[in-house]
Order: C-alpha cells, then structure tokens, then sequence
C-alpha cells in the first residue's frame, strides 16, 4: 500500500523525467537508451531500449513527469518506470533557442520478465535539453535507479530523446 500511495503521489506530482520545459503546459517525450548495471550505462552486459514519457511544465524551470522504459536482450525483458520532480533552468541561449540544465529525482520501480513489480527505489538523473524550435528539443540524459534491495538490481541508463510540447 505504501509504493502504491508513493507511486500515485509521484506520478500526481510528476509527469517528465527529461522535459526540457520551454513553455508551461503538457508534453510528451521518447527516448532511445543504453543500460548497464550499477553505475555505467556501457558495460559488457548492456542492454538497449525505449522509452515513452508524459510531463506538465509547472514553470518555465520546473516539471513533473512519469516515464515508462522497456529493455530487451535475448532471454531477459526489463521494464522500468519512473515517476519525477524535474529542475530544469535555462543555461544560455544560444540563436535564441535555450539550452537546458536538467536534474530530477523520483521514485522508480523495475519488472523483469513477466510478473509483477519485482523491486522500487529512487531514480536520481541529469542531462541538458537542448532547443530545436519552440516547441521541440533534443535531450541526451542520464539516470541512475537505486532500488531497496541489495544491489544487484541497481542499474544506470544513457539516453538521447525528443520532447514534445503540446
């Protein structure tokens, strides 16, 4: 009941791991990655995947945000979800389109393979979001999952995507 109440908190408070928020508003985002356990996202056992998101810009600097993430290698399925608080101030602007610090936090939780949710932690990430037009940018991330367990389930991704402000 606890992840529960905390997951519907987060996604209530969140909807956008890496949003470069560039006007308030709802956004979606999509992602392409690469995983590896622990701290490194390129290991030797790294696995490739997608993600999909959903935020509202609460401010031009702040937003929620809940992501959804599927990794996939021969005999292994892992699917991640986070729900996020995201900072994510203007840097410079460069030809008039900003450039974006990113930095977030917020709960996450990891299946792998077909049952159900198997462990919950924080996710703690940073990136830059970078503006293509008003409404579009580009955003290469990286994410760190620390869950409850001991460890063994802990693991990092790299990731570059396109936010979308509707």
């Amino acid at each position: 009941m606890k992840k529960i109440f905390s997951m519907g908190f987060a996604a209530l408070m969140t909807v956008g791991m890496f949003g470069a928020a560039m006007a308030d508003g709802f956004y979606v985002s999509g992602s392409v990655t690469h995983s590896g356990e622990g701290t490194t996202a390129f290991g030797e056992d790294t696995i490739r995947g997608l993600g999909a998101g959903v935020g509202y810009d609460l401010s031009s600097w702040l937003a929620v945000e809940a992501n959804y993430d599927y990794f996939g290698k021969p005999g292994t399925i892992l699917k991640g979800y986070t729900a996020s608080v995201v900072v994510d101030p203007v840097l410079v602007n460069i030809s008039g389109m900003p450039v974006h610090g990113i930095a977030s936090v917020g709960y996450t939780a990891v299946q792998i393979g077909e049952g159900g949710i198997d462990d919950a932690g924080v996710a703690y990430g940073v990136g830059l979001g970078f503006g293509v037009t008003e409404n579009v940018a580009v955003i290469v991330d990286y994410t760190f999952r620390d869950f409850d367990s001991d460890g063994d389930t802990d693991f990092s991704t790299a990731g570059v995507g396109i936010k979308y402000d509707l």
